[in-house]
């Protein structure tokens, strides 16, 4: 059998087939979950949670200020607000009660190819012993959300995501896991720096995040609001 592997485009992406990528996301992380991690294992990967960036962010909110690159200065501006009005015993919470399990770090749509129907995972250069439902949230915002698209559509391609996922393996604490990867977004400052200022392919990827960031921590509530009554419908068919 001749193998031709073909690359997914974000756009292209039905929702049949936005079901099909969070069930492989699901199959994924159960083959993963029984790689056994030794007792001297030393957490050397990207996937980590940094507590300390905000008084960097105000140091570049002043430099940015004075640069007169307005942009920056409120996307790092917008980063603090959140920090500030998150729940730090929530976030805590979430860190102590959802699962760890070895996760393959950067699950989106340029690492995963198709052939003959089926899907395979490239890249594992991040791969690491990190929280499995951070990289669920965050597969959601880089496969399924869109900047392009409308509330009601993001709404639906990342429950389709969601419900993908669900019929391979747990969901677990959603509420405290969309918190994780808020309070993780909002501390990176991946792009943000004095450095990366001059780099247009880094400003363009900080103005994505930032986008990503501003719609799940604004839609929040509508997210889990549909995704529980999906949940209560088709209970209630069952």
């Amino acid at each position: 059998m001749i193998f031709r592997f073909y690359k997914i485009y974000k756009n292209e992406i039905n929702l049949e087939e936005m079901f099909c990528l969070g069930a492989f996301l699901g199959k994924i992380h159960k083959k993963m979950e029984y790689i056994k991690v030794p007792n001297t294992y030393s957490e050397k990967t990207s996937l980590k949670i940094t507590y300390n960036n905000i008084s960097e962010m105000n140091n570049l909110v002043e430099y940015f200020q004075k640069k007169g690159n307005i942009q920056y200065a409120n996307i790092i501006r917008y980063k603090i607000d959140i920090l500030n009005s998150l729940n730090m015993e929530d976030i805590c919470r979430a860190t102590q009660e959802l699962k760890k399990q070895i996760v393959h770090g950067d699950f989106y749509i340029d690492n995963i190819l198709i052939s003959n129907g089926k899907y395979y995972l490239t890249d594992f250069d991040q791969t690491g012993f990190f929280y499995k439902m951070y990289e669920v949230i965050r597969g959601m915002m880089m496969i399924a959300y869109d900047e392009n698209y409308t509330l009601d559509c993001n709404i639906i391609r990342c429950i389709q995501f969601l419900n993908g996922y669900k019929r391979e393996n747990i969901l677990e604490n959603m509420n405290e896991s969309i918190d994780l990867y808020i309070f993780i977004l909002a501390n990176s400052m991946y792009c943000l720096r004095e450095e990366d200022f001059y780099d247009e392919n880094k400003r363009k990827f900080a103005l994505t995040r930032y986008n990503m960031l501003k719609w799940i921590y604004d839609n929040k509530k509508i997210l889990l609001k549909n995704f529980e009554k999906e949940i209560e419908d088709n209970e209630a068919t069952i």
